[in-house]
């Protein structure tokens, strides 16, 4: 019987290694060190390829917020996605910033996280997407809109999509300068935010699902971002309910979106 227990207790704890990994970055243009957990879905040694979902946290979140108040093992299994939640840091905002040399989180994306995950699993690399809530729903539109090709689709879940209409808010201004000071720095203001990407961007191909509370701080900012991806002819799916920006509203909302992921790769 021990020997029973013994062997179960082992099984698990070698399933429970096997479906969760996590990456470790020290680049000199980040704030820090970077974590990135990473969840493989049941069945992987069984299927050569799996959709794959990164997911952003938000200001002053963490790598482990997703899973600490989800469990994302869960959804991998159900959805059969491979989900990565990449560390943000405090507040990053997923930007190259123009002013801080080790703020460059666009830069490590592209350059280290998205090929070492692209090589390391067993990434279907037509079916690709990204989002995030709140700072995280800014940082998939910054990372998605110049970049289409390497997704499928993309998401916000109360995202701060005109970080124009919080400039005095949450650091930003250490990354981007004081938005009050110049036109040019007005300008690079307008070059983060996710509103005028969709302008310059946005096209017939562009596959997105924005969700937002009505209660949210960040409503009219996504309110906005819709009415610019219809006058652009975007396929976008825009919801709205009652909800705030908090857990309630995104650990409801990141299913309705893996709902529409999922729904993408059958679409191909």
């Amino acid at each position: 019987m021990k020997y029973k227990l013994s062997l179960i207790l082992l099984l698990l704890l070698t399933i429970s290694v096997f479906a969760q990994d996590t990456l470790v970055f020290s680049k000199i243009y980040l704030p820090g060190e970077n974590k990135s957990l990473v969840f493989i879905p049941a069945g992987y040694k069984e299927k050569t390829e799996f959709p794959l979902l990164y997911l952003l946290h938000g200001y002053s979140g963490s790598y482990k917020d997703w899973n600490n108040n989800i469990n994302v093992q869960e959804l991998a299994d159900k959805y059969g996605f491979i989900i990565v939640c990449p560390e943000g840091y405090y507040n990053a905002w997923y930007l190259n910033s123009p002013i801080k040399k080790n703020n460059q989180y666009s830069k490590f994306f592209w350059n280290d996280l998205y090929p070492l995950v692209n090589s390391k699993y067993k990434v279907d690399k037509s079916n690709i997407f990204i989002t995030g809530l709140s700072m995280g729903g800014h940082g998939s539109m910054l990372l998605y809109l110049p970049n289409q090709k390497k997704f499928k689709a993309a998401g916000s879940m109360s995202g701060i999509l005109d970080i124009r209409l919080f400039y005095d808010k949450w650091e930003m201004k250490n990354l981007l300068g004081d938005y009050k000071k110049s036109k040019k720095i007005k300008k690079t203001w307008d070059n983060y935010s996710a509103v005028e990407l969709l302008k310059k961007f946005g096209n017939k191909n562009t596959s997105l699902i924005v969700d937002c509370g009505t209660e949210d701080f960040a409503f009219k900012s996504n309110q906005d971002f819709n009415k610019a991806a219809k006058k652009q002819k975007v396929n976008i799916v825009y919801n709205t309910l009652p909800g705030n920006h908090n857990w309630e509203f995104w650990t409801h909302s990141v299913i309705t979106q893996l709902d529409y992921f999922k729904q993408c790769t059958v679409n191909k």
